[in-house]
């Protein structure tokens, strides 16, 4: 559940905050590697992703007449993740990446989504897609909430060796704020069966053999038959019940795809089977078009050889965008959002549009389409086949029992049959389109189970006691615990003027003055993991993710310290050799020094498998690793 307020107390001074924990990781301060083909379609979106999910959402809210304050609630992502992966390349030279991961809501479950591998990945786009997963998995009627991440990369200029260890770093940085009642994730763009495989192995490092933690996998491995098709067999469905609705058939209609991965070959297959005709296609080689029908299983068998549509023999050559207004029936965008836009919109000749993509169709294009009398059947249903069977999957590994292939798609087909019926009856209750349907069928759904678990969720905050002092403070609010030297409190802050400013704030218990201590430029501080330490007898800011391992074994640390007579941080680095060997596989935070100031002290993030707390300690001086065990049912620490 989100939490909007939260009460705490700092006892050296008696006096409580409320903070807002609208929890966001948002920094990364090391050179970030975007790799990117020229060849890379690149979207021309006229309206921000997110700005165009929030604005279906307040249209949604709206429509139900939702308060305001649990509209605010509902928007608010429960955290929002921004982690450094930085990995040594098969050269031998060291390549900085940026990690996502947005956990949107968990009113209902879990939270679930995919992670993709892609160049275009940033941060509004990632919080964009996890809030349709929250309304996502509520229109499908499966018990999770919405989450999505990725990484900003072109895995197609990565070795195999190369994303292996870009994927177990990534999940290094979050395997604590994942876990299978907590956050599972999937495949999507750029990723798949293998990329899951690493993320299950390096997980159960930590926390045990764990095959619930993501889904998507290989069989061998639990994941589930059907899962690789069932994006694509969830579109074959939708489309059949819409178009059941307006009494037509597949057989016979023309079909335009665009995008050819798993979600759009899959589709067209299936597609093709039912007697549906496929007059063009696409995906980032090129497109082609057949106005008399492409040869699928010839095409499927050309893009395993050739990686993709182009050259293909049985059908023309094409402008890759020209696929959106090729002349058809349905119209099925399945790669990347925001591919219909005003632009192009007045230009599409489709009488249905089946949005197998995440928002491919932006707010305005939507309108014009509407006017134009085009069907539009809304990505929140129509490609929730994948999270149905990721669900699937994911009961199947905790149950231990494995279904076949046909009670998979069975299943999918009375999902996607029942989520068409609940869809239709929101949209005749409210006298709305299939679009905003579908939207306020979520947020009606996870706004019955926020209330129902959290009835106050609309209220506002206790009142201060009237017992408390009033202290005139700056303008900031503490996002940091607090950590007290030499008799003053320093604490971690965010601007209330500024959100993306933070700064050091320190209180000086005697004289009761409140100071602050400049951080770098474009610093900003980590609301939950990141923290103010004692080092070396003044204040340290500890990033999360200013951290990495060297090929030869030492672990490299960015810790910001705190210049004697100056208020301002500024970053060192500390090099630990023999490292690796000491830790092993374990991941460990530091926490501070001893009180001599002689040793770097760290501490073990989890408890290890084998049930043990292990605490290093490092001398700098003499360069000098002690590892202690403690046993926390016995009699205490041994070396």
């Amino acid at each position: 559940m989100k939490h909007i307020y939260t009460n705490t107390n700092t006892k050296c001074v008696g006096i409580s905050l409320y903070i807002y924990t609208h929890l966001q990781y948002q920094e990364s301060h090391f050179p970030v590697a975007f790799l990117s083909k020229s060849n890379k379609p690149k979207i021309k979106n006229t309206m921000n992703a997110l700005a165009a999910t929030n604005r279906n959402f307040k249209l949604a809210s709206r429509l139900l007449g939702l308060d305001s304050k649990l509209e605010q609630s509902l928007l608010i992502p429960f955290r929002e993740i921004k982690v450094e992966c930085t990995i040594p390349k098969d050269d031998g030279t060291l390549a900085s990446f940026v990690g996502f991961r947005v956990q949107h809501d968990n009113a209902r479950g879990p939270m679930k989504g995919g992670i993709r591998y892609h160049p275009e990945v940033e941060p509004d786009e990632v919080n964009a897609l996890a809030q349709l997963m929250t309304w996502k998995t509520a229109v499908a009627k499966i018990p999770y909430g919405g989450a999505k991440g990725g990484i900003g990369c072109d895995p197609s200029e990565l070795s195999i060796s190369e994303l292996e260890r870009l994927t177990r770093v990534f999940t290094q940085k979050i395997h604590d704020l994942i876990g299978i009642h907590t956050d599972v994730p999937a495949p999507d763009m750029g990723t798949g069966p293998q990329t899951m495989a690493w993320i299950l192995d390096e997980y159960s490092k930590f926390h045990g053999h764990s095959p619930a933690i993501v889904t998507g996998k290989p069989i061998d491995l639990g994941g589930s038959l059907g899962r690789d098709a069932a994006t694509g067999r969830g579109v074959l469905f939708a489309t059949e019940a819409l178009l059941n609705e307006h009494g037509k058939s597949i057989a016979g209609q023309r079909f335009a795809i665009q995008g050819f991965g798993n979600v759009g070959s899959w589709a067209a297959k299936l597609i093709n089977e039912k007697g549906g005709k496929i007059v063009a296609v696409n995906d980032v080689t090129g497109a082609i078009k057949n106005k008399d029908g492409i040869n699928i299983s010839g095409l499927l068998e050309h893009t395993e050889e050739n990686i993709g549509v182009k050259g293909f023999d049985g059908a023309d050559a094409i402008d890759a965008d020209s696929v959106l207004v090729e002349d058809c029936d349905i119209l099925v965008p399945a790669a990347l959002g925001g591919v219909i836009h005003r632009e192009n919109a007045n230009e599409i000749k489709a009488k249905f549009i089946i949005e197998g993509a995440n928002h491919p169709t932006d707010p305005e294009a939507d309108e014009i389409l509407r006017k134009k009398g085009v069907v539009i059947l809304p990505d929140i249903y129509a490609n929730s086949g994948g999270v149905i069977v990721s669900y699937f999957e994911w009961v199947q590994n905790i149950q231990g029992f494995m279904w076949d292939e046909e009670k998979v798609n069975k299943e999918l087909k009375s999902y996607m049959t029942r989520g068409f019926k609940d869809l239709k009856e929101m949209c005749k209750t409210h006298s709305c389109d299939l679009h905003m349907g579908a939207f306020s069928l979520g947020v009606n759904r996870v706004a019955q189970a926020t209330t129902g678990r959290r009835p106050s969720a609309s209220s506002a905050p206790a009142p201060w006691p009237k017992s408390w002092r009033s202290l005139d403070a700056l303008s900031y609010t503490p996002v940091t615990h607090s950590v007290c030297i030499n008799g003053v409190l320093h604490f971690g802050a965010q601007s209330f003027v500024d959100p993306n400013k933070y700064k050091v704030v320190t209180f000086n218990l005697g004289s009761e003055r409140f100071g602050l201590i400049d951080l770098p430029d474009e610093l900003q501080i980590n609301p939950v993991v990141d923290r103010l330490v004692k080092y070396r007898g003044t204040a340290c800011l500890v990033k999360y993710d200013n951290c990495f391992d060297l090929p030869d074994g030492k672990r490299v640390h960015r810790l910001f310290v705190k210049e004697e007579n100056e208020d301002k941080l500024s970053p060192i680095l500390v090099q630990i050799p023999g490292w690796r060997n000491v830790a092993g596989n374990l991941a460990f935070d530091f926490t501070g020094t001893t009180e001599e100031d002689e040793e770097l002290v760290f501490a073990v993030s989890s408890v290890g498998i084998d049930g043990y707390h292990y605490v290093i300690y490092f001398n700098s001086e003499t360069e000098l690793l002690r590892k202690i065990k403690i046993d926390g049912g016995s009699s205490g620490a041994t070396l």
